[in-house]
């Protein structure tokens, strides 16, 4: 009888991790045996039950990102096929997976169809590392330590009026950094920036 891949599943957002355990369940080669919100849950769990075959994880979470359970994992469970997944896809971090261990990063906007095809072919040895093209993201960290400021009190709700008083700078001189907020991050609206700003961690819940 063919072996299903148990899986276990980390994300702090709710929508992801059921979504992804609905979707690994409608396959009979896969066998989600449980989703966490953090990293610390995901180690206690593995502790208490065992290490999975596969661990599918959010890069960008609070308390530990996916890097940091990334190393954690590798020490522990070097056994375990931990692939990431990141809803900004960055070259650089691709590569950084690859050399820490990981057996995959891959885009969250990839299909589930094509997600089950990559990890059916990591387990069975067919490559060493699921990856989709990454087309670069402008870095965060080009963000001037004026624009982070706007930026965080975008994230608050505050108006350009409000921002400018805070700032004590005009409120043209407010629209001309949150232009650049947005060129840099590479998306079309303030509401777009703060929601990338904590995808990313630039901005801290």
């Amino acid at each position: 009888m063919k072996k299903t891949l148990s899986v276990l599943i980390v994300d702090d957002h709710p929508i992801v991790r059921d979504g992804l355990a609905a979707l690994l369940s409608a396959d009979g080669a896969f066998s989600p045996v449980g989703t966490t919100e953090g990293g610390e849950e995901l180690l206690a769990f593995c502790k208490a039950n065992g290490a999975p075959d596969i661990l599918i994880s959010d890069v960008r979470m609070p308390t530990m990102d996916g890097f940091q359970l990334l190393a954690r994992c590798r020490r522990l469970y070097p056994k375990m096929a931990v692939v990431l997944l990141a809803g900004l896809p960055l070259a650089r971090e691709e590569e950084r997976a690859r050399t820490m261990g990981a057996r995959g990063y891959l885009p969250k906007s990839m299909s589930g169809e094509r997600l089950k095809v990559l990890l059916k072919s990591l387990v069975a040895k067919k490559t060493d590392f699921a990856h989709e093209e990454v087309r670069e993201t402008p870095d965060p960290s080009k963000l001037t330590s004026r624009e982070r400021a706007v930026l965080e009190l975008l994230a608050k709700g505050l108006t350009r009026e409000e921002i400018g008083a805070a700032e004590h700078v005009s409120p043209e001189t407010v629209k001309t950094q949150v232009r650049s907020i947005l060129l840099k991050l590479d998306v079309p609206n303030a509401v777009a920036a703060v929601a990338t700003a904590y995808e990313r961690g630039i901005l801290r819940v």
